[in-house]
């Protein structure tokens, strides 16, 4: 896993290290509440290279079978609500595809 820091690092190496690492914290955590903000107000959200931040709404329902034995004679209402969603772009699913390929030729080469 990518430690924030490491995280803050490696943008600032990107950028040639124009900004302090402390900026790059500064600016990501800005870039989320403005994220957060935007969907809160049902607005969608695009970063490049990276895909679409939104808030997606699910109905209120009534859930009448639990899945346990002694819970399905009861029913359990679920309020309606907003939820963020992410939707990767095409570009990021090549890349993280990329991954898949790695593993597949490591596999051959321990075949072999």
């Amino acid at each position: 896993m990518l430690r924030q820091k490491d995280l803050y690092n490696r943008v600032a190496t990107k950028l040639y290290n124009v900004y302090h690492p402390k900026d790059i914290e500064k600016i990501l955590h800005t870039l989320g509440e403005v994220v957060l903000e935007a969907t809160s107000n049902g607005e969608s959200v695009s970063l490049p290279n990276l895909g679409k931040f939104h808030g997606k709404y699910f109905k209120a329902k009534t859930v009448t079978k639990a899945g346990i034995a002694w819970l399905t004679e009861n029913t359990y209402p679920i309020p309606a609500r907003f939820r963020l969603k992410f939707s990767a772009s095409s570009h990021a699913h090549t890349e993280v595809n990329k991954l898949s390929q790695k593993l597949e030729n490591l596999e051959k080469d321990i075949n072999k």
